[in-house]
């Protein structure tokens, strides 16, 4: 995890996870020889966490780890411009 500053002055912090998914060309094979795994998918999620009127907000993306520098960088900027605004409570 990134701990940074937002622009607005608040604390927010970048997380990035990568998760595989692999699986069995024939899972219900009794001989183990009969059965390959292989790399079913291969993701990274990445979160950005920031805390506003007392709740915790976050800005959730994921793209194939595999994806273009272009793509890393947009994921990237995407994540910077999220902000958690304070808003007033509603009067009852």
């Amino acid at each position: 995890a990134n701990e940074r500053t937002g622009a607005d002055g608040q604390l927010y912090y970048d997380v990035a996870v990568r998760v595989r998914s692999y699986v069995d060309s024939n899972p219900l094979s009794p001989n183990p020889e009969d059965r390959q795994e292989y790399q079913e998918w291969d993701r990274t999620m990445r979160t950005t966490l920031g805390v506003s009127n007392g709740r915790l907000y976050s800005l959730r993306l994921q793209s194939r780890t595999a994806a273009t520098d272009e793509a890393l960088e947009r994921a990237s900027a995407v994540g910077k411009s999220f902000r958690a605004f304070e808003i007033e409570p509603l009067d009852e």
